[in-house]
């Protein structure tokens, strides 16, 4: 095979369509060296004369029309290609109509034999990710610029949520691999989609994160022009972090409105699932398995199953609301792991906090942390973490809890902004997150940040770091 244009662009359009064995060059003049190749030009059709200067109207040559083409037919036929429901604003609103009734978007285009336009293509790096097909999704990844971040987390992490989506990482502020439903593991990883969400971390674009919400962003001095060898691994080697099950004995206000219990039919597929991960492979090939991104692990039936079945695996990571965490249950697991890291989201340092944010029993929730705190002494676990999502209704309490947090053993006391899941209105949104504008925070959060505690090693407030310096600037130091 023979791919002909950009060299920053071919081997990119040959890792999303998992060509492996290809010679390349930006210009095609003479035939005889690759007359027997098959010929790809990296290019829209009618932007590929300089490209391709041979006069033999025998060749068949594919272009990136041809490519688009194919992967939109191959995502329509496994009914891949479902976008999700956006609620983009008013001025995007009739752009995205224009896009469905075909007055713009590339694969509407296409039909008319013209390639996409560069006014299009800020159409589309402008629209929601869950709008656009496979199609445009590449163009959007092909031609994004690279930035001064790195992140490894879109190639080697994996997480699947209560709908049994797969994602690379936090659903909040990333697009999904495809679902789970009715697909094989490995298929959905390694698809085309798949390839083009991990493209982007490959060229260092990053143009499907929401770069705003992430927390795990690393930003290097310049950007990154080089493309490295383009490879990923079939399954992830990294985290394996599960959400499917959402069963909970606490109605946290952060992500839901009451209690929730899975019905029968819904642990029909949560063990479908469990049957899947089982045998695919992916419980020994990541390097740590985190239970439970969504719902409490020691409430529903399915993780406790993983935690007692996964027993090869040597390192786990724990997410817990604490009030299950007992005594009883950690005998079910002290011996199975070589490495356990544990997790408690609290959000309060008050009972009467507690039940107003979560809902649940406070005092039992103490003692069940006096524990861990002992466990972390004794060296028995080997990671101690407390979580406190700040908004309005706690962050008075944001000092008090990161002395119960030292006086816990954690290692660390993780602040973090809130997000909206789902479970409040804009309005609402606005109220409870206490940061301005989305550029910084409300004056008494600000004021409670300067406070000498939020800089000992223990805490950890990296999320509130941007808002801090447009607050410095705002208020005044």
């Amino acid at each position: 095979m023979l791919l002909v244009g950009d060299p920053r662009i071919c081997p990119q359009v040959a890792y999303v369509m998992d060509w492996q064995d290809y010679a390349q060059v930006e210009q095609l003049t003479d035939l005889e060296p690759y007359r027997d190749h098959k010929i790809v030009v990296c290019a829209f059709k009618n932007k590929s004369k300089r490209l391709v200067r041979v006069k033999d109207k025998t060749l068949n040559i594919t272009y990136l029309d041809d490519i688009c083409a194919q992967l939109d037919a191959e995502a329509n036929q496994a009914n891949l290609f479902k976008p999700l429901a956006a609620k983009p604003d008013r001025l995007w609103r009739r752009i995205i109509d224009r896009i469905k009734s075909g007055e713009v978007g590339l694969a509407i285009l296409r039909k008319f034999k013209r390639h996409i336009t560069l006014r299009n293509c800020k159409i589309i790096n402008r629209l929601p990710v869950n709008t656009l097909c496979l199609s445009e999704m590449l163009i959007k990844v092909l031609f994004s610029q690279p930035t001064n971040i790195s992140c490894d987390s879109l190639l080697v992490n994996a997480y699947i949520d209560a709908k049994q989506d797969l994602y690379a990482c936090c659903s909040a502020w990333q697009p999904p691999f495809g679902n789970l439903t009715q697909a094989d593991l490995t298929a959905v990883y390694d698809g085309h989609r798949a390839r083009i969400i991990k493209l982007s971390a490959l060229n260092h674009s990053y143009c499907f994160c929401n770069l705003r919400l992430c927390e795990k962003v690393n930003y290097t001095a310049t950007p990154i022009t080089t493309l490295s060898v383009l490879k990923t691994a079939p399954r992830p080697t990294g985290s394996l972090a599960l959400g499917f099950d959402k069963s909970c004995n606490l109605r946290c206000t952060t992500c839901r409105k009451d209690y929730y219990t899975a019905d029968t039919v819904t642990q029909k597929y949560n063990q479908q699932l469990l049957k899947k991960l089982l045998a695919s492979g992916w419980l020994s090939a990541c390097s740590c398995l985190v239970l439970a991104s969504d719902g409490e692990v020691w409430y529903g039936t399915a993780y406790k199953q993983l935690l007692m079945k996964d027993l090869k695996r040597p390192q786990v990571h724990i997410l817990s609301n604490g009030t299950l965490f007992t005594r009883q249950n950690w005998e079910l697991i002290k011996n199975k792991y070589s490495q356990i890291a544990v997790e408690i989201s609290v959000d309060a340092a008050t009972a009467a906090t507690y039940q107003k944010i979560r809902g649940g029993d406070f005092q039992q929730l103490l003692r069940n942390l006096e524990m861990l705190g002992e466990l972390r002494a004794n060296n028995e676990i080997k990671y101690f973490e407390l979580n406190f999502v700040v908004q309005k209704e706690n962050y008075t309490e944001m000092v008090a809890f990161v002395a119960l947090g030292k006086s816990l053993h954690a290692d660390r006391v993780h602040f973090t902004r809130l997000n909206n899941l789902g479970a409040f209105t804009l309005n609402e949104y606005r109220k409870k997150a206490l940061i301005v504008k989305h550029q910084y925070l409300t004056r008494e959060l600000y004021t409670i940040l300067q406070d000498p505690i939020f800089k000992e090693p223990v805490v950890d407030i990296v999320a509130f770091q941007p808002y801090l310096a447009n607050s410095a600037k705002y208020y005044g130091k």
